[in-house]
């Protein structure tokens, strides 16, 4: 979810992707083309929206057979230390809400997410 998501089944957006692929990284070139044609034969689900606004609303549209996953790449970076702290609000209050279903809560560098990982503290 994010106010912009690039969609690679998009050509335009695709192509903007593969240009932030730095020359001379020939594998991570290949990587991602490969990537795009799995995400094209099979496109995931894209929200566009609000990171802390829409994420209640988005994981409660999911099947109940879903696997729900909060992954952020990067995003957290352009976004203030007020906005990372209502998105580690939102994520902690989705947790609390005992809607979980079948979801993971962790990320590779916090297991205990959302309560105690100092990427979504607020600074």
């Amino acid at each position: 979810m994010w106010t912009n998501p690039l969609d690679v089944t998009d050509a335009d957006d695709a192509r903007w992707l593969s240009c932030l692929a730095w020359p001379g990284e020939g594998d991570r070139a290949e990587r991602l083309t490969a990537a795009i044609g799995v995400a094209c034969r099979d496109p995931p689900h894209l929200v566009r929206g609000d990171l802390a606004e829409q994420l209640a609303e988005t994981a409660a549209s999911a099947s109940d057979e879903a696997t729900l996953v909060v992954f952020h790449s990067a995003v957290l970076v352009y976004v203030s230390s007020a906005r990372r702290a209502e998105f580690a609000r939102a994520v902690a209050a989705w947790a609390r809400s005992g809607s979980l279903r079948n979801t993971r809560k962790h990320c590779r560098n916090c297991p205990a997410l959302p309560v105690t990982c100092p990427f979504l503290s607020p600074a």
